[in-house]
């Protein structure tokens, strides 16, 4: 029997429906992905984030080849939803005050990168997991995923949100591919 661990981290504290999403369907499409492949499964670790989320949960898969299944794997899931800006159903009212959250939206990303920019300093004495190596990029409102390292993509977002990995891990599996260090 192998053994694999694997473990979801924010990497920075978002606020709002943004922080709802990311790492909970990460947990969850690794779940279903573990029980469909027979996998005994043991959620390790959760830590709850201060929004209805998760900072981070280590998950221990138990069965046959599942550290040879899951070793690629490794590296940031880039999630990108709807913007809900698109409508054009709202009015002039609603439309200035989407801007000025939009504004203070922008103004407050600029402040988080360049936090992350001082955090990244620190970060760059460790692994190379970072900000731009992300390993698959997802556009939910183009239904597009693509696997920034091996290039296979696919349209059906919601099947691999809900398990459906295996054509990317056997893609990065012919490829080779390795976790960067």
């Amino acid at each position: 029997m192998a053994l694999a661990l694997l473990t979801i981290r924010m990497l920075r504290e978002m606020t709002g429906f943004a922080a709802l999403c990311p790492s909970l369907y990460l947990l969850r499409m690794y779940l279903k992905f573990g029980e469909k492949k027979g996998f005994q499964i043991e959620v390790m670790e959760e830590s709850e984030s201060d929004v209805a989320s998760i900072k981070s949960a280590t998950i221990k898969f138990t069965g046959d080849y599942a550290y040879g299944t899951l070793r690629t794997e490794t590296g940031i899931h880039r999630l990108v939803r709807k913007s809900p800006f698109d409508s054009n159903a709202r009015s002039q009212h609603r439309n200035r005050d989407k801007a000025w959250q939009m504004l203070r939206a922008r103004l407050y990303e600029m402040e988080l990168r360049k936090q992350q920019a001082e955090q990244q300093k620190l970060e760059d004495t460790k692994s190379d997991i970072g900000w731009g190596h992300q390993i698959r990029s997802c556009v939910l409102d183009q239904s597009h995923i693509k696997d920034l390292r091996t290039n296979h993509e696919t349209g059906n977002t919601q099947a691999v949100l809900d398990d459906d990995l295996d054509d990317f891990i056997a893609a990065s599996l012919k490829q080779g591919v390795w976790s960067r260090k």
